[in-house]
């Protein structure tokens, strides 16, 4: 409960800070939150913290609609880079190569199973 509750008051922070937090909406004739994209702008660049598509919806091509749209934007505006991290195993890879994204760094994650 203490994990969740400092992660609720850090995400209330960060949305209030509307010059570096956005989160962009898409909707559908039937539903009027499909998914969402937050992220924030950090220096010339935006970091995707969080893209979700309601899993009935997957696989319609709304999250590539979705990060298009984002990317489109931000371009607008002068952004040039734009980044996230993502745990290859939740199957998103093909949505972030598909929108023109490639692996820049990987990751190792350490484990210890204590007895």
């Amino acid at each position: 409960a203490l994990r969740e509750a400092i992660e609720k008051h850090k995400i209330e922070g960060e949305l209030r800070r509307d010059e570096v937090c956005f989160i962009y909406v898409i909707r559908t004739a039937e539903e009027p939150v499909a998914g969402f994209c937050a992220f924030w702008r950090v220096a010339e660049q935006l970091h995707i913290n969080n893209l979700a598509i309601r899993p009935e919806l997957r696989g319609q091509g709304l999250g590539t609609a979705l990060l298009h749209e984002v990317f489109t934007r931000f371009r607008q505006r002068g952004r040039t880079r734009a980044g996230l991290s993502t745990d290859s195993r939740t199957g998103a890879l093909g949505l972030y190569e598909r929108v023109g994204m490639s692996v820049g760094d990987e990751y190792v994650g350490m484990a210890l199973r204590l007895r």
